[in-house]
């Protein structure tokens, strides 16, 4: 357990829950997991009680709200890209780093109807579930950020939240289009970052942003990413 949170797949963990409503607890996640991919985050809540097997007075005694749901979804997914970015500022340069870590932002959400959406909701109500969960993983890309920026690999005259918010929006349009489309989006995008030294080099399109293939989707574990804030040569 981190930072009060179960991981999805130990939901037995969870303190003071009977066995059978551990196993609803799991069921209900299981079956979120995969409504939410289908539908999006605004898919009925009554229906996934009903896949699951249970009534939705007993989904909401698990999760009160679809905030609740959701935050226990993409919990152990926001832990990770932390974790990630620790890793890449230890091992990488500065801009290779910045770009691997928003590659895989862009990757992870994409699959799922409006979560881009809600992260950036999120973030802007810090005090929510969601906020407070989603704002250790922004925080730990703007240290990236702040980095490619000190070391003269990004432009100087973008913020942290301008680039958050257009990736986010970049991994919106992995999910409404073809992933190669958004692969090639991220990629001028990117490119659109370097400092402005950099910029007589070719645009380097970065690996497909396709879905994560572990089997759960919204903690896939992939840190492949591309280099394109690397300087040019």
């Amino acid at each position: 357990m981190q930072g009060g949170r179960c991981n999805e797949r130990k939901e037995g963990m969870v303190p003071n829950l009977r066995a059978d409503a551990a196993h609803n607890r799991a069921e209900l996640l299981d079956v979120a997991r995969q409504v939410i991919a289908e539908q999006g985050v605004d898919a009925s809540l009554r229906d996934i009680a009903r896949q699951a097997g249970v009534g939705i007075g007993t989904l909401y005694r698990h999760f009160p709200t679809r905030e609740a749901l959701i935050a226990e979804l993409v919990g152990t997914g926001t832990q990770r890209m932390a974790k990630l970015a620790a890793e890449l500022a230890a091992t990488e340069p500065p801009g290779d780093a910045l770009a691997t870590w928003l590659t895989q932002l862009a990757r992870r959400w994409a699959p799922y109807k409006g979560m881009p959406g809600s992260l950036m909701a999120a973030l802007e109500n810090k005090d929510s579930e969601l906020g407070a969960l989603c704002g250790g993983m922004a925080t730990a890309g703007q240290q990236l950020f702040a980095a490619a920026q000190a070391a003269g690999a990004v432009r100087a005259d973008v913020t942290w939240d301008e680039v958050f918010t257009a990736v986010t929006a970049v991994s919106w349009a992995a999910g409404q289009s073809s992933p190669e489309r958004a692969d090639r989006i991220l990629a001028v995008y990117l490119d659109g970052l370097k400092h402005h030294s950099q910029l007589c080099g070719h645009i380097e399109f970065g690996e497909h942003l396709g879905r994560p293939q572990a089997d759960d989707q919204l903690t896939g574990d992939d840190t492949k990413g591309s280099s394109l804030l690397a300087r040019s040569e």
